[in-house]
């Protein structure tokens, strides 16, 4: 899943890498966070914070 954010950058989960990116608008990787589960989505909160999740099973 990729977000645009409000600075104009890209939140990329990576999910083969379990890795959150953030790429800026000319493509350099500006934050970057290894994640303990697959990357499938994530969230830059308003206090800066980026909240990552795995993807939900159903039974």
């Amino acid at each position: 899943m990729v977000r645009k954010l409000n600075n104009g950058s890209y939140l990329v989960c990576q999910s083969g890498k379990h890795l959150v990116r953030e790429y800026s608008p000319t493509g350099k990787i500006v934050f970057k966070v290894k994640v303990g589960n697959i990357a499938f989505s994530a969230i830059r909160l308003d206090n800066g914070n980026t909240l990552s999740r795995p993807p939900r099973c159903h039974q």
